[in-house]
């Protein structure tokens, strides 16, 4: 059986609610919402508890008060990529202002006292920087800075940026053939043995040990070094053995074995810098001394280690270089070809011109004009 509850009656229920809402909302001293507090009406409580009209939602949805919104929880705001990176993003189009640093008045900062201590550590040089921070290499590590191979600066007493290039090689060679060797025609090795072509094996060993010392001045990263004083030792040792007298030597008597030692200059120049060109160290320099010296690409026309004095340098950032020498030959030692330098000069020079031309005709080929003239007087 429904209950029909009268209009009038129902507007004043309506009222009634309104009412305990906004005095609800309007006392700070309590949390719970308006419509659930027990209101006097002599209506029954599922009454009470029906929806409000339109009138009682804008009562009940009103904003509350500030003091009450400080004692709520607010959720945290999310944080920006630009606040994350410190990197602000800038919006197309914006046209920042520029920002325009005053004048500055040396007279407005005072000078330094002359007994301010300084944070610093002292270092010889530039290239021991890591030395001085604690770590240390030893003098036979290759693989490290090392003053015996470039790295570091040396002999400080004679001037500044002295490097010293210590280089040695091993070049052994091993060689086991069979060629036919003619019988000697005074005397053989076998009893008996009379044909033309005798015993064909013969073995070749030959040792050379070839060491170089270079001092230089400055540092040749991106420069020629200012002078260079080099020197090139070689050692050879050449045992031989064939199976015929008279192979080795003119003399058939000194036996079919033959071991010989040599020690020969190869290097012994100055290297003077005489003037840089460009500001892309084009240069001149001149060298005087023994020095090895190739004409052309492969040395047809003239390869050797002489004495001589040649002028060279380069031009257009390294796409032309030339030669300008005179060069007088030294006499080679039989067994090993080393140069003799207990004897005098030959009367045989040889003067040189040549330019290169990188990238002509057509990139990555390089051009070459030569001009050598050879005067032998050798008797």
């Amino acid at each position: 059986m429904s209950h029909q509850r009268p209009l009038g009656l129902a507007f004043v229920s309506a009222l009634l609610l309104s009412g305990a809402a906004q005095a609800q909302i309007s006392s700070p001293q309590t949390s719970s919402p308006a419509f659930f507090q027990p209101v006097q009406s002599s209506q029954p409580a599922t009454e009470l508890g029906k929806r409000p009209r339109a009138s009682e939602d804008e009562s009940v949805g009103k904003e509350a008060p500030a003091a009450e919104r400080a004692g709520s929880e607010r959720p945290e705001e999310p944080v920006t990529p630009e606040e994350q990176t410190g990197v602000i993003r800038e919006r197309p189009g914006r046209i920042r202002p520029i920002v325009v640093i005053p004048p500055i008045d040396p007279s407005q900062v005072p000078p330094p006292a002359a007994n301010l201590p300084r944070e610093s550590i002292s270092i010889p040089d530039r290239w021991r920087l890591i030395q001085t921070l604690g770590f240390k290499f030893p003098w036979y590590d290759p693989y490290n800075q090392n003053p015996l191979k470039g790295d570091l600066p040396v002999l400080h007493d004679l001037g500044h940026e002295l490097f010293f290039n210590l280089g040695v090689i091993s070049d052994t060679l091993v060689e086991l053939r069979r060629v036919p060797t003619p019988v000697a025609g005074q005397v053989s090795i076998r009893p008996g043995a009379n044909d033309i072509y005798g015993g064909n094996k013969q073995r070749i060993f030959g040792q050379n040990l070839i060491t170089s010392f270079s001092l230089q001045k400055g540092d040749t990263t991106f420069k020629p070094p200012d002078f260079e004083l080099k020197f090139v030792p070689v050692l050879n040792y050449t045992n031989v053995t064939v199976d015929e007298a008279g192979a080795l030597r003119a003399n058939p008597a000194l036996g079919k074995r033959r071991t010989d030692n040599y020690l020969g200059v190869q290097e012994l120049f100055g290297d003077l810098h005489l003037r840089n060109v460009s500001d892309r160290f084009d240069f001149d320099s001149v060298r005087i001394g023994i020095q090895p010296f190739t004409n052309d690409f492969r040395g047809f026309l003239f390869q050797d280690v002489p004495f001589g004095v040649r002028v060279f340098g380069n031009r257009s950032n390294n796409q032309y270089q030339y030669n300008l020498a005179w060069f007088r030959r030294l006499e080679k030692d039989t067994n090993s070809g080393l140069n003799d330098i207990s004897k005098k000069l030959r009367d045989d020079d040889v003067f040189v011109s040549n330019v290169y031309r990188q990238d002509f005709p057509v990139k990555g080929f390089t051009s070459q004009v030569s001009v050598v003239h050879n005067r032998n007087r050798v008797w």
